[in-house]
């Protein structure tokens, strides 16, 4: 079965969110094995590089170092749904755990972006964290089910 770790600052505090991210965990267990890590927010007194900063050292430190890293950042990459899905299929089939690290509210450090083999998008529009979290992670499980076939995705 193929693997994904994704790495996120913060828990889901709104239930709405969270409710909408265990719909999708629920689907892609089938499908996927899925280790999801949430890392503490920084001490909102600290100034904002210092907890991006903070919050990028504990992200780093929790990957497998062997794992591609995927950056999600509103500077990177933005990949149509069928893009991304054969982007995780080549770490899948060549037997590799692609990493997606996903920032909180003040987004990812440079330092992440500059170790990230790939740094995406989820659009030009932001988003709060907590949605973004949601919106990857139904795109992960469209990704997969445009690898498998399964009739969600719609040309």
């Amino acid at each position: 079965m193929s693997r994904l770790t994704l790495l996120a600052v913060g828990k889901l505090k709104q239930s709405f969110y969270a409710q909408a991210a265990d719909h999708y965990r629920s689907l892609l267990t089938r499908h996927l094995r899925l280790t999801e890590t949430e890392v503490r927010d920084a001490p909102a007194k600290l100034p904002d590089d210092q907890r991006k900063q903070r919050e990028a050292a504990t992200l780093l430190d929790k990957r497998d170092p062997r794992s591609p890293l995927l950056a999600m950042d509103e500077r990177g990459k933005a990949l149509d749904s069928r893009a991304f899905s054969l982007t995780l299929v080549d770490y899948w089939e060549t037997g590799r755990t692609p990493c997606l690290i996903l920032g909180g509210p003040l987004g990812l450090a440079s330092q992440v972006r500059e170790r990230a083999d790939r740094v995406l998008s989820l659009g030009s529009m932001t988003l709060p964290h907590e949605l973004a979290r949601v919106v990857l992670l139904e795109q992960i499980y469209r990704a997969v089910s445009i690898w498998r076939g399964f009739p969600y995705h719609n040309d």
